[in-house]
């Protein structure tokens, strides 16, 4: 998160190449980004930009390096096919196939230790049912 949160606002203050010489960056149309994250908007000045400037938004904006095609880059190399979102979704869902798997092999080996375990305490009450037996005839014997 935090490297898409720097990767977009890195493209929000960036200024756009081949854009008009008073319309470089989005900070020329008073649209700033607090220090949250949040976007500022400066409506006087935004107001004197598209009252001034309307017909050069399109060279802001548009074409294959404006603003817009920045932003649906920036988005795209985070959410595309091997954008770093998709690739944390796909790590964390094979560390959790793992882990699942994990979970299971350790389930098959308690089962084990229990199935082991009450083997050996049948054994245990089976032999001390025998030696008590051996104990009270021994007891019947010298009485």
């Amino acid at each position: 998160m935090r490297s898409a949160d720097s990767r977009l606002k890195s493209v929000f203050s960036s200024s756009v190449e081949g854009a008009p010489k008073d319309l470089q960056s989005l900070t020329e149309f008073g649209i700033t980004t607090t220090r949250e994250g949040r976007l500022e908007i400066n409506y006087q000045m935004l107001d004197k930009q598209l009252n001034n400037n309307f017909g050069k938004l399109g060279d802001f904006f548009g074409g294959n390096n404006g603003f817009a095609k920045k932003v649906e880059d920036a988005i795209h190399s985070m959410t595309g096919m091997t954008g770093s979102i998709r690739t944390r979704e796909k790590s964390l869902s094979e560390q959790n196939y793992r882990l699942n798997d994990d979970q299971a092999s350790l389930d098959r080996r308690m089962e084990g230790i229990e199935k082991r375990t009450q083997d050996k305490f049948a054994a245990m009450q089976d032999a001390t049912g025998k030696m008590q037996a051996q104990l009270a005839g021994m007891m019947n014997a010298l009485s």
